[in-house]
């Protein structure tokens, strides 16, 4: 998703590119499920956004990984994908 958001006021605008999905995973976290991260939120960005946000930390090159056939499902269905990022 691209589009633009109000920056100070309502005729100054930016560009924003994807979206930043911050998820709650208090619950799994603070019982001590094994896979949840390292902190009770999680940061899950659009493919979009994970692209600019590597290009912003000095990646010059991004790459969607193709899943193959027999993928996790969500993978498959490119609710998650893998990236890879060269300098």
């Amino acid at each position: 998703m691209e589009g633009y958001a109000e920056w100070g006021s309502r005729e100054w605008t930016r560009p924003y590119h994807g979206i930043l999905r911050l998820i709650d995973e208090s619950g799994e976290f603070y019982n001590q499920n094994a896979e949840t991260g390292a902190s009770p939120m999680a940061a899950c960005p659009s493919p979009r956004a994970l692209d600019f946000m590597l290009r912003q930390a000095g990646f010059r090159h991004t790459k969607i990984i193709e899943p193959p056939r027999d993928a996790y499902e969500q993978h498959g269905r490119r609710k998650r994908v893998v990236c890879a990022a060269y300098k």
